[in-house]
Formats: structure tokens, sequence, C-alpha cells
């Protein structure tokens, strides 16, 4: 009979919630609708799809059955928030310089945002990967995506704001969509 290790673990966890005022919540939700038609304007649309892939990692990591179930998931979509507002090449130099433009501390910088990058490269979710990450290294992953979305959440508010308000501009999006791509030649082909 053949044995298997069964590994599940949850190594403490963060409030992931802002508790707030009923008149926060109001100011809140009056900000979301007046910024909604800010953030899907064409020319803001790395803004867009930066909150969809937020929006994509916050559940991710809240739906899991375990503390790592789809961690390496969100840490994906996470780097994409990051690549979609500032792309180049490398991504790294690129995301550093953006974060800096807007005023983000390096210490930030340096220990929630690239990191997501980093992470993106090397678990399981981009690439295939058969290596298990050892106990403390979950804990580690835990502790961190714990605490990396209030992170991201400011990030993003400041954007939105700064957008709404005039003080900032989002990086120029053109269509990467080419006439006879292979998505095109690819759902062509379906019934």
């Amino acid at each position: 009979m053949e044995h298997c290790r069964f590994v599940w673990q949850a190594n403490g966890t963060q409030q992931k919630v802002d508790v707030i005022s009923t008149e926060e919540r109001d100011t809140r939700l009056k900000d979301g609708f007046r910024y909604l038609p800010i953030i899907v304007e064409p020319p803001n649309i790395r803004l867009l799809a930066a909150t969809e892939y937020f929006h994509r990692a916050a559940r991710l990591i809240d739906v899991g059955d375990g503390p790592s179930e789809f961690a390496s998931e969100a840490v994906v979509n996470l780097a994409k928030v990051l690549e979609a507002l500032w792309p180049g090449d490398p991504s790294r130099d690129a995301i550093r310089s953006g974060l800096e433009g807007i005023g983000v501390v390096p210490s930030l910088i340096e220990g929630v945002f690239i990191p997501c990058e980093l992470l993106r490269s090397n678990l399981d979710a981009a690439h295939v990967g058969l290596a298990m990450l050892r106990f403390e290294e979950r804990a580690k992953l835990q502790s961190f995506l714990d605490g990396v979305l209030v992170h991201f959440r400011q990030l993003l508010r400041q954007l939105i704001e700064g957008v709404g308000s005039g003080n900032m501009v989002i990086n120029p999006y053109v269509s990467e969509r080419r006439d006879n791509d292979d998505l095109e030649k690819f759902f062509s082909q379906l019934p």
C-alpha cells in the first residue's frame, strides 16, 4: 500500500476587512460611483484592468479551503495589477519606477509589491511547479498574503483619486490585438 503525505496548515491569520463607520461606508459608496466613469474611460483602461486583477486576487485569497489553496493564482493576479499599470521590460524596473513616481516608499516597493513579481515566476500558477513548499515557507506565504491586500487597495485608491482629480495620468494603452491574430483564428474555427 502506498502512503501519501497530506498537509494542511493555518498559522494564524490577520483581519482582512476595514472596520468603518456608517458615514465612512456611505462616503466610500459615493466615491465609488463618482470614480466609476473615470475608471472606464478608454485612456484609463490600465486602471480598470488593474482593479479587475485586484478583485480576482482578493477573491482567490478569501475563498480557498486552506490558507494557500489559491495563493499562487492570487499572486499572479497581484503581479498583473502592477504590470497592467506599469508595463515595461524588464517589468520589475518599470514597476519600481512607476511606484516611485507616485511617491510609494521604497520599503513598500521592495517589501510588498516587487515580491509579488518574484513569487509570480516561482510558484506553481504561472509555470508547472512540482516542488512543495516547506511548512515554514507556507506560513510565510500565508502571512505575506494576509497583509498584502491592504497595500494594493491603498495603491489603487491613490491612483483612482489621483486620476479623478487630474493629478495623475495612467500610461496610455495601445491595443495588443491585430487583425487575424491567433485568438481570431482560434475563435473562427469554433462552431
